[in-house]
């Protein structure tokens, strides 16, 4: 009774605002009933409805706070007697004033305000058709593992649900999920679905998959791309017995997932020789298979049900988050924009503005020279006429002292740096992009900003962090951008010397793939790691999350198979690897890994992602390249 009001509530929050202007209708919703704004991607769908003549209209959702109006433009003509769903993907501020959605055009448009929710807590989401099904997480306390991409300090948790037809088709509309988990009816989802969670969990997201008597749905090729285990088959027990849940589990029969664990992959418990709980690491994230499905009967019966979640939740995590990455990317750029440009080249990131007492200072000694000093000059000696050459001659000299503090920013020309994380799986081309440009504009104009199949594009700023502008203090133009199955700026407006921030995501395919045969052996690394990405790796190191050990590689060419023999060594905060991807197991964190990977690091300078727009400048360590590599023989 207690899920049935449950899940009421969320569908009395999740229902969306209904208008119609004449005969167009408009219906807004957020994806995930239940989900509170944040820092994030925020996925909405949006139903339309033509009774009347054929429009050719765009969807608009505006985005209100104190840094502007942020505008996300989906085009949609719509024909007469059509019905279509889209589905948008704005990125909302965590105290957004007003969201607003329009179906706007030549003709008499319509809009509605979308409902928000605002909790200061990790969600946890699940894509099934068990609406309601995790409400008791809400009395229960966050797990200290658990990122939350509202609030850092959050101290509780907070449950969301999507049908698996209305699941998110790009990895941002994740990013405000700390965990999400798939439970049957996930067979409904499509391609598209499934690559975008894939996508992800490759930049650090926490998938937790599901199994019981409904769980035959991890056999789809789709979900074998998360899944630890092969040839996963049911299985009934006549009583759960998985060492470390022994005071959470039924006493009755269950139904269970079990299979072949794969390469990489770990078992963090079993029942009776059988996998129940199972992990796989995918990039900078994991993935957790549950053979069991505590959405079910016998589970939710049990007044202890927050405590096996709590559990689940804080049993096993990637390397990383979205959250992080993305807090790594903002925080490091300036290290990079600030080294390594060519010689005989500027680079306007790395050029030093005089301090604002030095200009007041220029300023309170061209006024002294201007008025008092030259009046009393020129009186002495009878000339007081001269100040109408004197006065320009001054102006000007003060003129091209300030324009010497400049000249180099008008020397550099439009340029543009990266700071990127390319996370991928070994053995595997598909990678996604979570990356920071920062461009220099010389001139005033009008720019497209676009990234080749970006799935999201923001200028960084919106949530506060203005970033590094330059010499000018103003609050830049909004972006507003168009999604035509990729996101873009078609015309994004900025002022002479301007300097902007720009904040993307997208999927790639690299032009090969990264193969593991390693092992471990008393502390030393043994094995070969082929390097057929495509890309030379620079500064290569793999870094061992289960207990904050590295070994660095050096540099591995195109083609090139690496025979590392080399001893583990103990990492800090100031190692190669911390300071690339800040992991969440760094060594003052605390947490621990299951064995069984590692994560080969490494800088590929020649790779080009995200917008480019005039000449490249900066350091070349500036793309980082993260993929997870299978390790044996680790303690």
């Amino acid at each position: 009774m207690r899920a049935l009001w449950g899940a009421l509530a969320l569908l009395a929050i999740g229902i969306g605002r209904v208008r119609a202007e004449g005969p167009i209708t408009l219906r807004a919703d957020a994806c995930f009933n239940g989900m509170t704004r944040s820092s994030a991607v925020y996925p909405v769908s949006v139903a339309l409805r033509n009774t009347g003549p054929s429009v050719d209209g765009q969807v608009v959702i505006t985005v209100d706070n104190y840094a502007g109006s942020r505008r996300y433009v989906y085009p949609c003509p719509l024909p007469t007697g059509s019905v279509k769903r889209i589905l948008a993907y704005p990125k909302l501020a965590m105290y957004s004033d007003d969201v607003t959605v329009a179906y706007t055009g030549d003709f008499r448009g319509v809009s509605v305000p979308l409902s928000l929710i605002d909790t200061f807590a990790a969600q946890v989401g699940l894509i099934s058709d068990h609406l309601g099904g995790l409400t008791s997480l809400r009395n229960a306390p966050r797990q200290n593992a658990i990122p939350s991409p509202n609030h850092p300090n959050s101290t509780g948790l907070s449950d969301c649900y999507c049908t698996p037809e209305n699941a998110p088709d790009r990895a941002p509309a994740y990013c405000g999920l700390s965990v999400l988990a798939l439970a049957d009816g996930a067979e409904r989802m499509n391609a598209a679905q499934w690559a975008a969670i894939r996508r992800w969990a490759l930049l650090g997201g926490r998938v937790m998959l599901l199994g019981g008597a409904g769980g035959g749905w991890m056999n789809l090729p789709e979900a074998q791309a998360l899944c630890p285990l092969s040839n996963v088959r049911g299985a009934d027990v006549a009583r759960l017995d998985v060492p470390g849940l022994e005071g959470f589990l039924p006493d009755g029969p269950a139904a269970i997932q079990t299979g072949v664990i794969k390469p990489g992959s770990a078992v963090l418990a079993a029942d009776r020789g059988r996998p129940v709980l199972t992990s796989r690491p995918l990039g900078a994230g994991m993935v957790l298979c549950v053979g069991f499905n505590p959405l079910e009967k016998a589970f939710r019966a049990r007044t202890d049900q927050a405590d096996l979640w709590r559990a689940l939740i804080g049993m096993d995590r990637g390397s990383a988050s979205p959250f992080e990455l993305g807090s790594t990317l903002t925080q490091t750029v300036s290290r990079y924009t600030a080294a390594g440009t060519r010689q005989g080249t500027v680079n306007p990131f790395s050029v030093k503005m005089p301090p604002a007492g030095t200009i007041a200072w220029m300023f309170a000694a061209y006024f002294m020279l201007v008025i008092p000093v030259t009046y009393v000059a020129l009186k002495r000696i009878r000339r007081l006429e001269w100040a109408w050459v004197t006065s320009p001659l001054i102006s000007f000299a003060f003129v091209g002292v300030l324009h010497l503090f400049t000249a180099d920013l008008y020397r550099a020309g439009t340029s543009h740096h990266t700071r990127a994380i390319i996370a991928a799986e070994s053995d595997s081309t598909e990678a996604a992009v979570l990356g920071v440009t920062e461009v220099f504009f010389q001139r005033s104009g009008d720019y497209r900003i676009e990234a080749p199949r970006a799935e999201s594009l923001e200028l960084s700023g919106d949530e506060g962090d203005q970033g590094y502008r330059g010499p000018s203090a103003r609050q830049p133009q909004p972006l507003e951008t168009v999604d035509t199955g990729a996101v873009f700026a078609p015309s994004y407006g900025v002022s002479n010397l301007s300097f902007r921030r720009f904040f993307y995501s997208q999927p790639i395919s690299l032009p090969g793939s990264v193969h593991g045969d390693l092992r471990m052996r008393n502390g030393w690394l043994e094995g070969t790691l082929h390097n057929g990405a495509g890309y030379a790796l620079t500064n290569a190191s793999l870094y061992l999350p289960q207990d904050s050990r590295q070994v660095d590689l050096g540099d591995i060419r195109p083609g090139e198979t690496a025979l590392p023999r080399r001893r583990a060594t103990e990492t800090d905060r100031y190692s190669s690897a911390i300071r690339r991807i800040r992991p969440l197991n760094a060594p003052e964190s605390g947490f621990t890994r299951p064995p069984g990977y590692g994560l080969l690091i490494a800088d590929i300078p020649s790779a080009r992602v995200g917008p480019v727009l005039g000449r490249k400048v900066g350091g070349p360590g500036s793309v980082t390249l993260v993929v997870s590599v299978p390790v044996e023989g680790l303690p």
